[in-house]
């Protein structure tokens, strides 16, 4: 879920039933291991005399053998699967704990049993990886009528979209969010969820990297408000009419000039996020903090960044930092009791924000920061009206009319969501963001060609948005115009434009 960027609709669901009927197999092959014991054990009594014994024998070998095949194949695909995906360079897949789900499904450290995910000790893992390795080797000369080469070329050629790495190309450019998602809700929050989060965890063999959001600030190499001394007043003036890329440069060498100036940071961060970025914004948001650690509406930006990123501690925390620091609010939260239970974080920070509602009905912030804090725990209803609240008070306030938008799409009313992104687009006609939901709301209602419109007229304002390249791709594939896949590949955006105009 992302307030910032809803993302389309995928086939989770229908990949999650794929790869659980991928890992019954395996399963079979360790519940036929009574079978083989009970053949072992009957064959040595009364083998001489007992023709049905041998026939059991052999048939259960039989079935054993195919189970194993069957098992490899699975843990095989589920391999090839992590390769692709690990190869991606879109970093949200890179920090995603689906890919992270997937490697230790691919390493043998996770297994499906009785339609739960489970943790295998390191040498029972280490021999499923070996296994695998095997299995490889045996099939290495062996050609397509192993049965499941053959299933597999049958997969492909009746659900092309949903094997291999078109498979994965399709993922990259839906984004990793939903999968993030069906990573958590099929283990549970176990502990090697936990590990991640720590930072302890790793992907392939190499030590976990934190999420880019955590990281420093990456400035252009090329800057031409380097030398511009007046380059603060200007960023204010190109963030004003939407001249979102060159705001950044302008800003960015204001920090980089005086690195101590917090407001620079701050706008920053905020252009950056209307930008569609806020692994940047987060990253500038932090520097902004650092040099004012009393400043609230920081404290606010991150929790809707780090909202936007599922990171959803880091939103609790800092969301929880603004309602208690607040001068007109504290008071208000101070009388909600604490809690020790972590699991009850998020409920815990919207009842903050509803007694600070109560206290103060007439703040906009108060309602907007609810509505955050409702979609990080999916109580988009709740939300809905959150955001209808702080509407009645700011009705001119594009990144709310936005943030409606998101949430309506997020609780699968994109049709509603719409409206709500148009609203957002006549206050501010250069709005990246919301240029780029609208695009995902159209996709949602299967008008595909609509939504591309909207993605390249994102892209006109935002080139670098890889995650909005990959949508456009998507989107053309599915309105099958094929012959506009060559400009998305090449960046041509004149191209698209001229294809493509908004009508």
């Amino acid at each position: 879920m992302r307030l910032g960027a809803a993302g389309p609709s995928s086939s989770a669901a229908a990949w999650a039933a794929e790869h659980q009927q991928q890992q019954q197999p395996a399963q079979a092959q360790r519940r036929v291991g009574w079978e083989d014991e009970f053949a072992a054990e009957g064959g040595s009594a009364a083998a001489s005399s007992s023709g049905w014994v041998d026939e059991f024998q052999s048939t259960a070998a039989a079935g054993s053998a195919m189970r194993q095949r069957a098992g490899g194949d699975a843990l095989e695909q589920t391999k090839r699967l992590a390769d692709t995906l690990a190869a991606s360079q879109d970093p949200k897949i890179q920090n995603s704990k689906f890919l992270q789900f997937v490697s230790k499904m691919s390493r043998g450290e996770l297994i499906m049993e009785d339609n739960q995910v489970k943790e295998v000790p390191p040498a029972a893992a280490a021999w499923a990886d070996e296994f695998s390795t095997q299995q490889r080797r045996q099939r290495a000369g062996q050609g397509p009528a192993v049965w499941g080469d053959e299933f597999a070329s049958f997969q492909s050629q009746q659900h092309p979209a949903a094997t291999g790495e078109k498979w994965a190309e399709d993922f990259s450019g839906a984004g990793a969010d939903w999968a993030d998602q069906f990573a958590e809700g099929v283990v549970g929050g176990g502990a090697w969820v936990k590990e991640f989060a720590d930072g302890r965890g790793s992907t392939g063999g190499h030590p976990a990297v934190r999420p880019h959001s955590a990281g420093e600030y990456v400035f252009a190499e090329v800057n031409p408000f380097l030398l511009d001394t007046d380059s603060m007043s200007k960023g204010r003036e190109l963030f004003r009419r939407g001249v979102l890329t060159e705001a950044v440069l302008a800003l960015e060498a204001e920090c980089q000039r005086s690195p101590g100036n917090a407001e620079a940071w701050r706008l920053l961060g905020t252009v950056q996020a209307e930008n569609d970025d806020d692994q940047q914004a987060i990253a500038a948001m932090n520097r902004a903090l650092a040099a004012d650690p009393s400043n609230l509406d920081v404290l606010l930006s991150l929790g809707v960044s780090h909202t936007n990123e599922l990171e959803q501690g880091e939103a609790l925390s800092f969301l929880r930092q603004w309602v208690l620091r607040h001068p007109s609010h504290a008071a208000a939260a101070a009388q909600v009791p604490p809690v020790d239970d972590s699991s009850q974080a998020a409920a815990h920070v919207a009842a903050l924000f509803e007694a600070a509602a109560r206290a103060s009905p007439g703040d906009s912030d108060v309602h907007a920061a609810l509505g955050v804090v409702y979609n990080l725990s999916r109580q988009y209803d709740e939300a809905v009206l959150a955001f209808r609240e702080a509407l009645k008070l700011r009705p001119q306030d594009y990144s709310l009319w936005n943030k409606l938008g998101a949430t309506l799409a997020n609780s699968s009313r994109s049709s509603e969501a719409i409206s709500a992104y148009q609203k957002a687009l006549d206050l501010k006609p250069n709005y990246m963001r919301a240029w780029t939901n609208m695009g995902i709301s159209l996709a949602n209602c299967a008008d595909y060609d609509g939504s591309a419109r909207y993605y390249v007229r994102a892209l006109a304002l935002n080139s670098k948005a890889g995650a909005v390249w990959g949508y456009l791709r998507t989107s053309l594939t599915c309105a099958e115009r094929a012959d506009l896949l060559p400009a998305v590949d090449a960046h041509d955006l004149p191209a698209l434009q001229q294809a493509l105009p908004l009508e």
